[in-house]
């Protein structure tokens, strides 16, 4: 019914990649594990995220890339890497992820590479909070 008419309208009015000055915002694929593992895997990280660092079960790193999935079920998400144009590097992520079919609710949440912070890439002090500068 309807939360299917919007899964359909928001899969075809979503670009494949946004570009801004800096950024490519896009959907993660498997090339991308080695950037996506950085941040996955950080303990700066993970403390805020439904997830502990990634490791596999040999006890080494592992990237997980989530995808984006119909939208149509209690879970499924809309996942946006995004990617430094200059380095063609993935600091970070969005997701968006359906929490309610018939509520029609969702929940979003970011992470963005902590070692890009400190270069003062992904955001910078306003006096009041952060304040995004991509």
């Amino acid at each position: 019914g309807r939360l299917a008419s919007l899964s359909g309208r928001m899969n075809s009015l979503l670009p494949e990649r946004i570009h801004t000055q800096r950024l490519i915002l896009r959907p993660l694929d498997n090339s991308d594990a080695d950037d996506v593992l950085e941040y996955q895997s950080h303990s700066e990280v993970t403390q805020f995220v439904p997830w502990r660092p990634r490791i596999n079960e040999e006890g080494k790193p592992a990237a997980i890339i989530r995808k984006t999935s119909a939208f149509e079920r209690k879970g499924d998400a809309l996942v946006v890497g995004w990617e430094l144009q200059a380095e063609s590097k993935v600091i970070g992520q969005n997701i968006l992820t359906l929490t309610s079919a018939d509520e029609r609710t969702a929940n979003i949440g970011w992470v963005t590479n902590p070692s890009l912070l400190a270069q003062r890439l992904c955001c910078r002090s306003n006096g009041g909070g952060n304040r995004t500068s991509v």
